[in-house]
């Protein structure tokens, strides 16, 4: 399969679906001149699940999170131009019953816990909405996030929650041609479409980078 190599495009953030202000291009949320908090994560709008910080700072100490060094299989996973269309603007639009249901298919032929390297991942009430999108899939919550160092620079980021993990094999999935951002991801990377989101060859092209990842391990053992 051959991936596609455009450059990195510059995004912009949509407007709130029912409102006409433009928001600004920073992954924090705001508010318009509808009064509703709108999370800004590049480009995506959806609604705020008006969870309080607090209740989910006590749900995190009840509930801490698993251990994630060591992991067999991570998949470091998109939103825009793979969960969805990049131009899906209105919820309604976004999270692809087809492309999420290709994301089930490679967590369950690869064993692969995900980790968000999405800017969703920057707003909680983003995050949580993009966990429940996942949960109504049958996957479980990600085992984590990739850290904030460099908007436009997403590989450099992905690299750094490896070198600190040390998953035994990953893969990320973008729409944005990470490969070209650092040769590290060479193997460990596959392009969306865009326009179109995950479609069934890019998901099975997913899960043979994984199985290679594998069988090289086995060959150095």
């Amino acid at each position: 399969m051959v991936l596609s190599t455009s450059p990195p495009r510059r995004r912009s953030v949509s407007q709130a679906s029912t409102c006409r202000d433009p928001l600004p291009a920073v992954d924090r949320p705001r508010s318009t001149s509808c009064g509703r908090q709108v999370p800004t994560p590049r480009r995506e709008s959806f609604r705020s699940l008006g969870r309080s910080e607090a209740r989910s700072d006590s749900l995190r100490k009840n509930n801490p999170p698993p251990r994630v060094e060591g992991l067999p299989a991570v998949l470091f996973l998109d939103v825009d131009g793979v969960l969805h269309p990049v131009q899906a603007r209105h919820p309604r639009q976004q999270f692809a019953t087809g492309c999420l249901a290709l994301v089930a298919d490679v967590v369950k032929a690869t064993g692969a816990a995900i980790c968000l390297s999405t800017a969703w991942r920057l707003d909680p009430s983003a995050r949580r909405f993009v966990e429940e999108k996942l949960r109504e899939f049958g996957l479980g919550p990600p085992i984590g996030r990739t850290p904030n160092l460099a908007q436009f620079h997403r590989s450099r980021e992905i690299l750094a929650w490896v070198t600190k993990f040390k998953p035994s094999t990953w893969v990320a999935l973008d729409d944005w041609p990470l490969n070209e951002e650092d040769s590290k991801m060479h193997g460990h990377f596959v392009q969306s479409r865009p326009r179109f989101g995950l479609q069934p060859d890019t998901a099975q092209r997913v899960v043979e980078l994984f199985k290679a990842q594998q069988q090289r391990l086995k060959s150095q053992a």
